[in-house]
């Protein structure tokens, strides 16, 4: 299946640039690549749509369609599940209740809401920004201020005159001239050169590059339908993220990291191991080390890490942070994170703000904090985390480190013996 970039290009309705300037913006800000470019104004609503219709076969759930849904139609699907899944059923026949939804692919999801709503399906895809609105509509889930920005947008692009051209996203940084009523090509940075309202320069740290437009060569325009799974972070389905309450094999991939644990050999093992799994179903994933009263940066992975950074992030328990709480007991912490100095130089390791929803999650060894697990899935939100696949996931890795650090001890031990 070819990636939705390769498709808006080779039919002529985006530039190599724009395509690249949105993918600088979606590894900044996560999110689907349609709500970036909708968002830049290089493409309409309705382009879109079709375009999302013709990579994924089925037809488009559009703004229409989700607007006024009856109620026994919403109540087909508990809400919970609804934000589980993504998903919102919208019409119905003696044949079939018909559903928007995200992940069209995901054929056990598709036979996981047949199962739940009592009917056969017929699937549609919808924008994210439309699943999304519908979802904080019908069934009060959380709905990020970017998406209600796009979406009002949309809806005034909607109302409009055939006529009357909608005109640029005004956040799009795509300079063009009404005067001269012709487009300029110059392409600057999609952030402005002022920090965000909310967000200060953290002090004494060196300046973030702004985002540019990434050149794409030829080569990788052709690489792009193999990548395309990076294109959308976040669009992979997480068992984090809903639970399989009557599938006897849900638990599966957990099982297998819980091996691949068991026989890590080394702390450092077993911190990639955590990663390696947490990048599956989180935009971005960190872990830190707790060494001497201080939080150190340790592995990651995810859009736009600067490495350099992480490995020289540290924050001492002597200043105020969620690190800090966890280390006096607190189980995990699940929100916005408070903008305070540590925080914002977590933020600056992806070079982004605290706008999205984060996990952290802390492990210890006899109720000593040694280590702490950072996710965010971007404006996607983390309202249906599985706490109790966390808690799991996190019990065994402490065991696994603890594991590790004994041996690693006593191997020291064993040297310091046979050097004698």
């Amino acid at each position: 299946m070819q990636s939705l970039g390769t498709l808006l290009l080779q039919s002529g309705r985006i530039t190599k640039e724009q395509l690249g300037l949105a993918i600088s913006k979606q590894r900044e800000i996560g999110g689907r690549l349609g709500s970036c470019l909708l968002e830049m104004g290089a493409i309409s609503e309705d382009t879109l749509d079709r375009m999302l219709a013709e990579q994924q076969g089925v037809p488009i759930a559009t703004a229409e369609d989700l607007n006024e849904i009856p109620a026994e139609l919403i109540q087909l699907l508990p809400a919970r599940l609804a934000i589980r899944y993504q998903a919102v059923p919208f019409r119905s026949s003696t044949a079939a209740v018909e559903i928007a939804m995200l992940e069209v692919d995901n054929l056990w999801l598709q036979d996981e809401l047949s199962f739940i709503v009592g009917s056969r399906l017929k699937v549609h895809i919808a924008s994210e920004v439309r699943l999304v609105s519908a979802l904080a509509r019908y069934y009060n889930a959380s709905l990020p201020e970017r998406f209600a920005k796009l979406a009002e947008l949309l809806d005034q692009q909607l109302q409009r005159p055939p006529e009357t051209s909608p005109g640029p996203h005004p956040d799009s940084r795509l300079i063009h001239s009404a005067e001269l009523n012709e487009p300029i090509s110059l392409v600057v940075p999609i952030r402005s050169a002022q920090p965000e309202a909310g967000v200060s320069e953290i002090e004494g740290s060196t300046p973030l590059p702004h985002p540019q437009s990434i050149p794409l060569s030829d080569r990788d325009l052709a690489n792009l339908d193999a990548a395309a799974a990076s294109e959308d972070p976040g669009a992979k389905v997480s068992p984090f993220l809903y639970t399989r309450d009557h599938s006897s094999d849900g638990n599966a991939e957990i099982d297998d990291v819980e091996t691949q644990l068991a026989a890590a050999g080394s702390p450092e093992e077993v911190g990639q191991i955590l990663v390696d799994y947490l990048a599956q179903f989180f935009v971005r994933v960190l872990i830190f080390q707790v060494r001497q009263g201080t939080v150190c940066g340790w592995l990651g992975r995810g859009p736009g890490l600067d490495r350099d950074r992480l490995a020289g992030f540290r924050v001492s328990f002597d200043e105020p942070s969620i690190f800090l709480n966890l280390r006096e007991g607190g189980s995990f912490f699940i929100g916005k994170l408070p903008a305070m100095p540590p925080h914002l130089e977590l933020a600056a390791c992806w070079s982004k703000d605290l706008t999205d929803e984060c996990a952290v999650f802390p492990l210890r060894l006899q109720e000593h904090l040694v280590s702490l697990i950072y996710g965010d899935r971007g404006p996607l939100g983390l309202q249906a985390l599985d706490l109790e696949l966390v808690r799991r996931l996190t019990a065994v890795a402490s065991r696994a480190f603890e594991r590790c650090i004994l041996e690693q001890k006593q191997a020291r031990q064993r040297q310091a013996l046979n050097g004698k």
